[in-house]
């Protein structure tokens, strides 16, 4: 029987396999993508979907290549041996005498599959979970608690009244006080609300102190110990009055 005659049932074959195959790799992808997508706002799910896809990675992969030295190996002894020390040679080897050796290319090439959707994953979740990524979302959650808390002493000093009781604010700088700001940059963030005592800061980096007064309830403290906190990055603490 001649060659031309053979190519139709190889081709029937290998068509077969890989729609029996195909669901294997095209689960693997969904998985990984649904697991990508939640790993937009889960990290846990993004090192999933990496892990998942790096393993059926490799695991096609080695699959591919062994099934190519087994057949290579029932062949000949030496084919086998050829096809799993010389790459090239175990992909010439599949694709002249296809069969089961042509199979598994197709397992191996199927591992494009999870690498490609483990990249894409890769891609849409490092700038979330990447030092730059994780300072940079630190940094709009800390710019968001403290427009909240802005809002919420200017809203509430709408109550007070001019003559409020004079109240002084006593924080303990907690954590590396290094990072602590100025009496100016404390002086020009307080500035804008009204029930606060102008010219009225006083820090103290070694004492690890810091104090302003302002006229308005004693609680209202702790607002403007969370509001300073946030825009400066620092841990201050109540020392009462």
């Amino acid at each position: 029987m001649s060659p031309s005659q053979h190519a139709p049932t190889d081709t029937s074959a290998l068509i077969a396999f890989s729609k029996r195959f195909a669901p294997l790799p095209g689960a693997c992808l969904a998985l990984i993508v649904v697991l990508g997508l939640v790993g937009l706002a889960w990290e846990p799910a993004a090192i999933a979907a990496t892990v998942l896809g790096i393993v059926a990675t490799i695991a096609l992969v080695f699959a591919g290549r062994i099934g190519i030295v087994i057949a290579a190996w029932r062949d000949k002894t030496a084919q086998g041996l050829l096809s799993l020390f010389v790459p090239i040679y175990a992909y010439y080897y599949a694709f002249t005498r296809k069969g089961a050796a042509l199979n598994s290319v197709v397992v191996l090439v199927s591992a494009l599959i999870p690498a490609l959707a483990t990249m894409l994953v890769l891609q849409m979740t490092y700038s979330l979970y990447s030092p730059a990524g994780r300072s940079a979302a630190r940094q709009q959650a800390s710019q968001q608690r403290a427009d909240r808390m802005r809002d919420m002493i200017l809203q509430r000093e709408s109550d007070f009244a001019d003559d409020a009781e004079l109240v002084t604010a006593t924080y303990r700088i907690a954590g590396n006080v290094s990072r602590a700001p100025n009496a100016d940059t404390v002086e020009q963030l307080l500035s804008e609300f009204k029930s606060y005592v102008p010219k009225s800061v006083t820090l103290d980096p070694v004492a690890r102190s810091l104090s302003f007064q302002y006229r308005g309830p004693d609680n209202l403290q702790s607002q403007y110990g969370l509001y300073l906190a946030s825009r400066t990055g620092i841990v201050l603490l109540p020392a009462g009055p």
